[in-house]
């Protein structure tokens, strides 16, 4: 029982991310949520870019960025 209670104090700091990257974050969100909204009303040119630049591009400086 012991170990058990040893292993749930042990405080791992894990991964944390800065306020940038959690804007980046969001700012990719909103990309992504704008871009499926246009793709349902039919368009073809502005929301593939939108995606991309969301999937491709924000999302991995959002979690690369220190």
């Amino acid at each position: 029982m012991k170990e058990k209670n040893d292993l749930m104090k042990n405080d791992s700091k894990g991964v944390t991310f800065s306020k940038l990257s959690v804007s980046i974050f969001f700012l990719s969100l909103l990309f992504i949520v704008s871009g499926y909204f246009l793709l349902s009303k039919g368009d073809l040119k502005v929301a593939p870019v939108l995606l991309t630049l969301a999937y491709v591009v924000l999302i991995p400086i959002a979690i690369f960025k220190k």
